[in-house]
Protein backbone atom coordinates (compact mmCIF):
# COMPACT_ATOMS: atom_id res chain seq x y z
CA UNK A 1 0.00 0.00 0.00
CA UNK A 2 1.56 3.32 -1.11
CA UNK A 3 1.36 5.91 1.19
CA UNK A 4 0.06 9.22 0.68
CA UNK A 5 2.18 12.39 0.48
CA UNK A 6 0.60 15.30 1.47
CA UNK A 7 2.04 18.75 0.58
CA UNK A 8 1.12 21.81 2.42
CA UNK A 9 2.22 25.03 0.03
CA UNK A 10 2.25 28.10 1.13
CA UNK A 11 2.79 31.46 -0.96
CA UNK A 12 3.56 34.73 0.55
CA UNK A 13 2.39 37.67 -1.32
CA UNK A 14 5.02 39.51 -2.23
CA UNK A 15 5.78 41.64 -5.85
CA UNK A 16 9.29 42.44 -6.90
CA UNK A 17 10.50 45.26 -5.69
CA UNK A 18 7.51 46.06 -2.82
CA UNK A 19 5.94 43.86 -0.37
CA UNK A 20 3.42 43.68 2.09
CA UNK A 21 2.88 44.38 5.20
CA UNK A 22 3.29 42.08 8.20
CA UNK A 23 3.71 44.12 11.30
CA UNK A 24 4.27 47.59 12.09
CA UNK A 25 7.50 47.69 11.90
CA UNK A 26 8.29 45.17 9.45
CA UNK A 27 6.98 47.56 6.44
CA UNK A 28 8.55 47.32 3.32
CA UNK A 29 6.22 49.04 1.16
CA UNK A 30 7.11 52.46 2.14
CA UNK A 31 7.45 53.55 -1.49
CA UNK A 32 10.36 54.28 -3.74
CA UNK A 33 12.69 55.12 -0.74
CA UNK A 34 13.07 51.44 0.17
CA UNK A 35 13.31 50.55 -2.91
CA UNK A 36 15.81 52.57 -3.67
CA UNK A 37 17.74 51.60 -1.02
CA UNK A 38 17.07 47.87 -1.37
CA UNK A 39 18.31 48.14 -4.85
CA UNK A 40 21.85 50.20 -4.07
CA UNK A 41 22.58 47.80 -1.28
CA UNK A 42 22.38 44.60 -3.76
CA UNK A 43 24.34 46.42 -6.36
CA UNK A 44 26.94 47.42 -2.73
CA UNK A 45 27.10 43.27 -2.05
CA UNK A 46 27.57 42.64 -6.22
CA UNK A 47 30.71 43.58 -5.66
CA UNK A 48 31.73 42.38 -2.45
CA UNK A 49 34.64 39.19 -2.28
CA UNK A 50 33.16 35.64 -1.47
CA UNK A 51 33.22 34.77 2.21
CA UNK A 52 30.70 31.45 2.06
CA UNK A 53 32.63 28.32 0.78
CA UNK A 54 31.10 25.14 0.17
CA UNK A 55 27.27 25.21 -1.02
CA UNK A 56 27.25 24.61 -4.84
CA UNK A 57 25.69 22.64 -7.72
CA UNK A 58 27.39 21.54 -10.70
CA UNK A 59 25.19 20.00 -13.27
CA UNK A 60 26.34 19.31 -17.26
CA UNK A 61 29.21 21.80 -16.87
CA UNK A 62 27.16 24.54 -15.35
CA UNK A 63 28.03 25.99 -11.68
CA UNK A 64 26.32 27.77 -9.46
CA UNK A 65 27.31 28.82 -5.83
CA UNK A 66 26.35 30.94 -2.81
CA UNK A 67 29.03 33.27 -2.20
CA UNK A 68 27.72 35.38 0.78
CA UNK A 69 25.00 36.65 2.63
CA UNK A 70 24.30 40.05 3.87
CA UNK A 71 21.69 41.85 5.94
CA UNK A 72 20.36 44.89 6.45
CA UNK A 73 16.98 45.36 8.81
CA UNK A 74 14.26 42.99 7.62
CA UNK A 75 16.17 42.02 4.18
CA UNK A 76 18.58 39.09 3.23
CA UNK A 77 20.85 39.87 0.20
CA UNK A 78 21.72 36.06 -1.59
CA UNK A 79 25.06 36.71 -3.46
CA UNK A 80 25.37 33.56 -5.91
CA UNK A 81 27.91 33.22 -8.87
CA UNK A 82 26.76 31.53 -12.13
CA UNK A 83 29.17 29.68 -14.73
CA UNK A 84 28.51 28.43 -17.93
CA UNK A 85 31.58 25.81 -18.68
CA UNK A 86 29.98 24.41 -21.71
CA UNK A 87 29.96 25.63 -25.38
CA UNK A 88 26.43 25.58 -24.89
CA UNK A 89 24.14 28.69 -24.25
CA UNK A 90 21.99 28.31 -20.81
CA UNK A 91 18.89 29.88 -21.21
CA UNK A 92 16.94 30.30 -17.52
CA UNK A 93 13.37 29.57 -17.40
CA UNK A 94 12.43 30.52 -13.60
CA UNK A 95 14.24 30.78 -10.59
CA UNK A 96 12.55 29.26 -7.26
CA UNK A 97 12.54 30.20 -3.88
CA UNK A 98 11.65 28.53 -0.91
CA UNK A 99 11.94 26.67 2.46
CA UNK A 100 11.61 23.34 2.58
CA UNK A 101 11.64 21.00 5.65
CA UNK A 102 14.67 18.23 5.61
CA UNK A 103 13.25 15.41 6.26
CA UNK A 104 9.97 13.32 4.65
CA UNK A 105 8.40 10.93 6.52
CA UNK A 106 6.20 8.39 5.17
CA UNK A 107 2.20 9.31 6.10
CA UNK A 108 3.09 12.75 7.30
CA UNK A 109 2.90 16.32 5.47
CA UNK A 110 5.82 18.08 4.65
CA UNK A 111 5.85 22.07 4.30
CA UNK A 112 7.22 24.09 1.50
CA UNK A 113 6.78 27.90 1.62
CA UNK A 114 7.64 29.74 -1.66
CA UNK A 115 9.45 32.78 -1.47
CA UNK A 116 9.02 35.77 -4.28
CA UNK A 117 12.27 38.11 -3.94
CA UNK A 118 12.07 41.51 -3.40
CA UNK A 119 14.62 42.57 -6.20
CA UNK A 120 17.26 40.51 -8.37
CA UNK A 121 19.91 42.36 -9.43
CA UNK A 122 22.37 41.10 -12.23
CA UNK A 123 19.64 38.73 -13.32
CA UNK A 124 20.07 37.78 -17.39
CA UNK A 125 17.61 35.53 -18.96
CA UNK A 126 21.22 33.93 -20.89
CA UNK A 127 24.09 32.63 -19.31
CA UNK A 128 26.61 32.22 -22.88
CA UNK A 129 29.38 29.46 -23.26
CA UNK A 130 32.21 30.77 -20.64
CA UNK A 131 30.57 33.51 -18.95
CA UNK A 132 30.02 34.10 -15.28
CA UNK A 133 27.52 36.21 -13.54
CA UNK A 134 27.43 37.32 -9.90
CA UNK A 135 23.27 37.89 -9.25
CA UNK A 136 21.99 39.50 -5.65
CA UNK A 137 18.45 37.90 -4.91
CA UNK A 138 17.05 40.14 -1.86
CA UNK A 139 14.40 38.25 0.32
CA UNK A 140 12.91 39.17 3.32
CA UNK A 141 13.99 38.14 6.57
CA UNK A 142 12.69 34.41 7.78
CA UNK A 143 14.14 32.88 10.79
CA UNK A 144 14.30 28.82 9.64
CA UNK A 145 14.32 25.79 12.33
CA UNK A 146 17.39 23.28 12.39
CA UNK A 147 14.57 20.77 10.30
CA UNK A 148 14.48 23.64 7.46
CA UNK A 149 16.83 24.72 4.76
CA UNK A 150 16.27 27.72 2.31
CA UNK A 151 16.19 26.36 -1.85
CA UNK A 152 17.27 28.00 -4.40
CA UNK A 153 16.29 26.53 -7.71
CA UNK A 154 17.35 27.72 -11.41
CA UNK A 155 15.76 26.09 -13.73
CA UNK A 156 16.70 25.86 -17.59
CA UNK A 157 14.04 26.30 -20.10
CA UNK A 158 13.81 23.17 -22.22
CA UNK A 159 16.96 21.77 -20.83
CA UNK A 160 17.99 19.35 -18.14
CA UNK A 161 20.74 21.72 -16.52
CA UNK A 162 18.52 22.11 -13.52
CA UNK A 163 20.54 23.82 -10.26
CA UNK A 164 19.71 23.94 -6.95
CA UNK A 165 21.51 25.06 -3.70
CA UNK A 166 20.43 24.17 -0.14
CA UNK A 167 21.44 26.46 2.39
CA UNK A 168 20.88 25.90 6.03
CA UNK A 169 20.26 27.57 8.83
CA UNK A 170 24.24 27.81 10.08
CA UNK A 171 25.34 29.24 6.80
CA UNK A 172 22.38 32.04 7.47
CA UNK A 173 23.75 32.72 10.88
CA UNK A 174 27.16 33.74 9.39
CA UNK A 175 25.20 37.03 7.80
CA UNK A 176 27.02 39.85 7.15
CA UNK A 177 25.85 42.92 8.00
CA UNK A 178 25.64 45.58 4.49
CA UNK A 179 27.01 48.47 6.86
CA UNK A 180 30.50 46.69 7.08
CA UNK A 181 30.77 46.67 3.33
Amino acid sequence: MKACLLIATFMLTFTLGRAQSHGPSQDLSQGTSRDTAIRNDAVAVMSRKPFIHGVRDREEQMDLRLTGIYSRGEVLYYRLELVNHSALIYDIDQIRLSIRDKKKLNRHAWQQVFMEPLWINGYTSTIGPGEERVWVVALRKEVLSTYQYLAIDLLERHGGRNLRLSVGYKKILRTRFVNEL
